[in-house]
């Protein structure tokens, strides 16, 4: 089960139109973020409202409603998978994943650019 959108957004960040990275429902780019083992995703509208995560070595791809963001710069999503939560939270620096509440992936990040 996937948590549900709750949106805690103040004005979104420069967006862009893209390819094939975001959802057709979410075709706006608002993030590219890239660590050692992922790309990573924020889409949306007009405002930020999903995270996409693919693993580089093409072994997986999740696409889940952001579930708040504390700030224009932090960006939080929810994957309830019972009995498990994961919780994916990616600032400018970092890429965090959280299976409840024990970290299992700690990666630095690079916002990317087009």
């Amino acid at each position: 089960m996937v948590a549900p959108f709750v949106s805690l957004l103040a004005k979104p960040a420069a967006a862009l139109p893209t390819g094939s990275e975001c959802p057709d429902n979410y075709n706006t780019e608002f993030v590219h973020a890239e660590t050692h083992n992922f790309d990573v995703y924020i889409c949306g509208d007009n405002f930020p409202h999903v995270y996409v995560g693919r693993a580089k070595n093409g072994n997986g791809e999740i696409t889940i409603p952001l579930a708040q963001t504390s700030n224009r710069n932090t960006y939080v999503a929810l994957n309830e998978d019972y009995p498990n939560i994961y919780r994916y939270v990616l600032t400018p620096h970092q890429l965090t994943v959280t299976k409840n509440g024990k970290t299992i992936v700690r990666e630095r990040a690079r916002w990317r650019t087009r």
